[in-house]
């Protein structure tokens, strides 16, 4: 009876070691992947791979992602190939896991290494990959980041206008897909690099149009698409793209520019406009559309049979100015 009783309690004992040991590794292994300061993140991963992970039952794909994760976002170059050579060699990594895990490398090979062409290679297999899953989950994790390392790749071996042209091609899929700021400003750089180096002006109004046309675009967008017009004689797309502009920050400079490009075909808008550069007081735009105000402004109609002098004349163009220029300095709360 005293042996039955002392296997059970060594039985028992056994038992709530192995919980206790099971607990205390699960404890750890979530204050790792759920620490938020990045470097002691790391600390505390690499601490769990060192007591646990030399067996292969714990080295799961969760483990080693975040592993190779977190060394990349502290750029530990060294450290995001040893573990991704480790991740791809675990049976247990989904086809997703792997292809994230080579997008590191391929990063990698960016910046640390230099070496574009290896680069390009992986970024083409992980795009191949995207393919065939094509969800937008994958799209915003695989194709837009493997295409942000083709775009780098092109833009560093770049040969000539064609290579110019892909890069702002796969600027403006990444666009697509993720419409952030930071993927508009590659399709504006591009197609700015198209405009000033390769006067390729069509493919660079229409790539910039991409994220121009748009509620609420960068201003910075707007404007040199309204000045390629402007420089190209293309008054209809200027104004329009001037307009918004405007709306978005208003300048003396802009309304003369569009005061100016509008007087002629309606005359009505073309003034108010010019109204809003005298009364934003911008040199030399305000004194400029002041004169072209004068010189737009109809002359008044004689009474019939009586003739007007011209000093009637310009005292009259003079009050209609002034009026439209008092008109502006309300609209534009002055």
């Amino acid at each position: 009876m005293k042996k039955v009783i002392a296997l059970t309690l060594i039985l028992a004992f056994a038992t709530g070691a192995a919980i206790l040991h099971a607990d205390k590794k699960a404890e750890m292994y979530l204050a790792a992947i759920t620490e938020k300061n990045t470097e002691l993140k790391l600390q505390k991963l690499e601490e769990y791979m060192a007591k646990y992970g030399k067996k292969k039952k714990y080295q799961t794909s969760t483990l080693f992602l975040h592993l190779v994760d977190t060394s990349a976002a502290l750029k530990k170059y060294d450290k995001v190939e040893k573990y991704a050579e480790m991740a791809l060699a675990n049976k247990s990594l989904t086809p997703m896991d792997t292809a994230a895990i080579k997008l590191q490398l391929a990063y990698v090979a960016v910046y640390a290494k230099k070496d574009i062409p290896a680069a390009a290679k992986i970024a083409d297999e992980i795009l191949e990959f995207a393919e065939t899953v094509n969800t937008p989950q994958s799209d915003r994790m695989l194709t837009a980041p493997a295409l942000r390392i083709k775009i780098a790749a092109l833009e560093a071996g770049a040969e000539g206008q064609a290579d110019i042209e892909k890069a702002l091609e796969n600027s403006i899929r990444v666009y697509r897909i993720d419409r952030s700021g930071r993927s508009a400003g590659f399709v504006f750089h591009f197609s700015k690099k198209l405009y000033n180096e390769y006067s390729a002006v069509d493919n660079a109004i229409k790539g910039l149009k991409v994220v121009a046309d748009i509620p609420n675009p960068n201003i910075e967008h707007v404007d040199q698409l309204a000045n390629w017009y402007v420089a190209d004689g293309i008054d209809n797309e200027a104004r329009k793209y001037l307009k918004i502009s405007y709306g978005l920050e208003k300048s003396g400079r802009k309304a003369y520019t569009i005061g100016k490009l509008t007087y002629i075909v309606d005359l009505k808008e073309g003034l108010r406009y010019l109204a809003d550069a005298v009364a934003l007081g911008e040199a030399p735009y305000s004194s400029q559309a002041r004169e072209l105000m004068m010189e737009a402004v109809p002359a008044p109609q004689p009474v019939e049979g009586e003739e007007m002098t011209e000093e009637a004349i310009l005292q009259a163009k003079t009050e209609t100015v002034n009026q439209l220029i008092e008109d502006a300095h309300s609209r534009l709360g002055q």
